[in-house]
C-alpha cells in the first residue's frame, strides 16, 4: 500500500451552478467510492471539499487553504475520470517522488490539444505539448490544466513562504490560474509531471435552461 501516503488528504472538485448538475457531478460520486478500498487504511478518512464560486483563481485558491495531510487532489464537474483515478495518482507520486502530478485531457475548444505545455524562451511563453511518449509513466511538463491534479501539499507552503502575498493560483499577468501555478513552479524549481496511465474526459458544458432548475438545490449551492 501507500505506506508513506497514509495520513489524510484532500480531495476536491471545483464548480459553480452554471452546468446541469446531475451531467457531471457523478463522475465525483465515483470518485469516492476509491475511500476506503484503494487508498485508506482501516480506520483512515480522505477530506472532501468543494469550491463553489465559478471564478477560478479564488476558488482553486479556497482549495488550497482547505488542505489537510500530505496531499490536495483537484478536479472540475466538467471531468469523467475512474473511480480510481487518484489512487493511480498517489501510487505514482510515491513511486517516482513527484511533487506535482496531472492526468491527461484534452482542451475543449480548437484545437482540441492536450492540456499539457512546455516552456519556451524563444516564445516567452507556453507552447502545448502536441506529442510525447504514451509507453512511459511519467514524463516532465512546464504547464498543465488543473482539472485533474494532485499536488504534494508542501509545494503550497513553498509556494506561502516565497510569496506571502500572493495566492498559489492569483494570476500573473496575462496568465489564468494554471499557468500562474506552474510559473510558480518554475520560479521554485518544482517539476511538474504528468502520466499517460490516467486520462479522463473533458466535457463540454451544458447550460442551465429552466427545466433544470430546481430552486433548493440551486440555492444550497450558493454561498
Amino acid at each position: 500500500m501507500l505506506d508513506s501516503l497514509r495520513c489524510l488528504g484532500t480531495c476536491s472538485y471545483l464548480g459553480g451552478v452554471w452546468a446541469v448538475p446531475e451531467d457531471f457531478c457523478w463522475a465525483w460520486g465515483a470518485m469516492r467510492e476509491f475511500n476506503t478500498e484503494f487508498v485508506c487504511q482501516p480506520g483512515e478518512l480522505i477530506h472532501y471539499t468543494r469550491a463553489k464560486a465559478s471564478l477560478h483563481a479564488g476558488a482553486r485558491n479556497f482549495i488550497a487553504s482547505e488542505r489537510r495531510g500530505n496531499w490536495t487532489f483537484m478536479t472540475d464537474t466538467d471531468h469523467v475520470m475512474e473511480a480510481d483515478t487518484v489512487y493511480k495518482m498517489l501510487a505514482l507520486m510515491q513511486k517516482f517522488q513527484v511533487p506535482v502530478l496531472t492526468g491527461i485531457y484534452q482542451h475543449k475548444a480548437l484545437p482540441h490539444h492536450c492540456m499539457l505545455w512546455h516552456w519556451s524562451e524563444a516564445e516567452n511563453g507556453f507552447i502545448p505539448i502536441i506529442e510525447y511518449d504514451k509507453n512511459v509513466q511519467v514524463f516532465r511538463v512546464d504547464a498543465m490544466g488543473a482539472g485533474c491534479l494532485l499536488i504534494a501539499n508542501p509545494v503550497f507552503d513553498r509556494m506561502a513562504q516565497a510569496f506571502p502575498d500572493e495566492g498559489p493560483f492569483d494570476h500573473l499577468g496575462r496568465y489564468g490560474e494554471d499557468f500562474s501555478f506552474a510559473l510558480r513552479c518554475k520560479r521554485l524549481s518544482i517539476p511538474i509531471y504528468a502520466t499517460p496511465l490516467v486520462e479522463t474526459i473533458h466535457l463540454m458544458v451544458r447550460g442551465i435552461t429552466e427545466a433544470d432548475y430546481v430552486p433548493d438545490w440551486f440555492e444550497s449551492q450558493m454561498f
